[in-house]
């Protein structure tokens, strides 16, 4: 009965594996009779380094390769400035191997930094109501390189998902005119969700899957920018680098006490992590956030107030529903908690550990 069993799931494994891999053909070859390369249009893919974006970038490129006009593809990344170090060298990878395949690649670059920006402008850390990091470093950005484009067509290709449909309003191609360009909008992987997308990377795109779960350590659908305050906790961070997790909450606690005080904050984490401040300059004029409050980076600091780094935390393993992700700050604590827990898989140079759930009693007493 056991193998029965398995041999079903196998089945039906293979067989929502073959209908996601359909679906997003379907949705591909739809895009290339309305919107053929050979026409004029140019299609330009927005890669962020994520699950999502890599199962599109792959996907794209064996279609377009079956076409034989991978050249007409544009691959672009959008750098924030406050990307992980990790993912910003897994980008430059992928984007090497973009290019040995045929088609093109661009990153833009914003004209200054994150912490630059704050505080010639005197903006608060962003919070949910006030994005103006997506503002500044992802649309504004887009739309000046779009602008200067020399094609009049263009099929832009987003990496959104079924399961976040109501980021489009359910459609999935739409067209508008920017700068007098002919813009459609496009979203193949509409009809897959998280598990989905998953499954495709790791059966279909084994090379890209390998790269991700180096970067996805923490959970299976978070993966941001490091100073990200939006977020209510950012395990990505603390899982990839736990230094610049602290240099986080160190800055949030600032930034509201006065703005010489956020600056003396700001020169110390610049000194000790240079290369998570790309492009950094100070203003001549650096402003203080108008502060009564209730500013955003107040709202923030209070979240944030108090917090430390924590010796390790907790999540499920998201390819076993039966074992554990134990994610340390150092690797020193991991190592010494394999000695409590000899069934642990070790990860990360003792970083990460991957226990069953049964074994997390030893780990507490």
């Amino acid at each position: 009965m056991r193998g029965f069993y398995s041999s079903f799931l196998r089945t039906l494994s293979n067989r929502l594996l073959v209908a996601n891999l359909s679906a997003i053909y379907s949705r591909l070859l739809t895009l290339w009779d309305n919107f053929n390369p050979g026409e004029g249009w140019l299609w330009l893919l927005n890669f962020s380094g994520g699950k999502d974006s890599s199962l599109l970038l792959a996907a794209v490129i064996d279609f377009l390769n079956s076409k034989g006009c991978l050249d007409r593809l544009l691959v672009v990344h959008e750098d924030t400035t406050i990307e992980l170090p990790q993912v910003h060298e897994s980008v430059r990878e992928v984007f090497r191997r973009v290019r040995d395949e045929g088609a093109r690649t661009a990153i833009l670059e914003a004209e200054e930094n994150f912490f630059t920006l704050m505080l010639k402008r005197g903006y608060s850390f962003p919070k949910w109501n006030f994005r103006w990091c997506c503002r500044v470093y992802k649309y504004g950005v887009a739309k000046r390189f779009i602008k200067n484009l020399p094609q009049e067509k263009i099929l832009n290709l987003l990496a959104i998902r079924g399961d976040e449909a109501t980021r489009i309003r359910g459609k999935w191609i739409r067209e508008e005119k920017v700068y007098g360009k002919r813009i459609v909008t496009s979203s193949p992987l509409i009809d897959l969700d998280i598990r989905n997308v998953w499954d495709t990377l790791r059966t279909q795109y084994p090379d890209f899957y390998g790269g991700l779960r180096r970067i996805y350590v923490a959970k299976a659908d978070g993966l941001g920018c490091w100073a990200c305050t939006v977020i209510r906790e950012d395990l990505a961070t603390l899982a990839l680098d736990p230094h610049l997790y602290e240099l986080k909450v160190r800055l949030c606690n600032a930034r509201c006490t006065g703005l010489g005080h956020f600056i003396e904050a700001l020169k110390a984490a610049v000194r000790e992590r240079p290369d998570a401040f790309p492009r950094f300059r100070w203003p001549e004029e650096p402003r203080d956030v108008r502060c009564r409050g209730k500013c955003g980076s107040c709202q923030i600091r209070r979240a944030w107030r108090g917090r430390e780094t924590p010796k390790y935390i907790v999540q499920p393993c998201w390819e076993r529903s039966d074992m554990l992700h134990i994610i340390f700050a150092r690797a020193e604590d991991g190592l010494e908690a394999v000695e409590k827990l000899p069934a642990a898989e070790v990860h990360e140079g003792g970083r990460i550990l991957c226990v069953p759930k049964s074994l997390m009693r030893f780990l507490k007493e």
